[in-house]
């Protein structure tokens, strides 16, 4: 069966430390007929993520289609965590939804030392194993 990624944008509300807003782009594996069928998949695992981790989803997915077909469903490959002081439609202009690529307008950088962060599965899930993280603006 056809495999595809897909990536989604989820706002975790109430868990931001530095700015108004904690916004969370997780990237998904899915088995499925076709794209649209993929899309349907992800679509509903992150409204179900959103709702477990008091957050939102912002109706906002992409897709990929992947050569080589894989052996999981639903499995998270792949999580990032940004704060940010932009709402979730500027948000998702500044940095998903631009209609063509190019580089963001930077936010002013809100922590130049390093960041402890718990990583967590789901992001609402609690403490896991401790990490760090830097976000630094060239």
């Amino acid at each position: 069966m056809p495999s595809y990624s897909t990536r989604t944008v989820i706002r975790l509300d109430g868990l931001a430390s530095k700015a108004k807003y904690l916004y969370e782009e997780r990237i998904t594996l899915w088995r499925a007929k076709n794209i649209d069928a993929a899309i349907r998949k992800a679509e509903a695992e992150a409204k179900r993520y959103a709702k477990e981790c008091d957050g939102k989803y912002l109706n906002f997915i992409q897709a990929y289609w992947l050569y080589d077909e894989v052996d999981v469903d639903g499995a998270e490959v792949f999580s990032l965590l940004r704060e940010s002081d932009l709402p979730a439609k500027k948000y998702l202009d500044a940095y998903f939804d631009t209609g063509e690529k190019k580089k963001p307008k930077p936010e002013p950088n809100k922590a130049m030392e390093p960041i402890p962060v718990n990583v967590t599965v789901p992001a609402c899930a609690g403490p896991a194993p401790f990490t760090s993280m830097a976000h630094l603006e060239r």
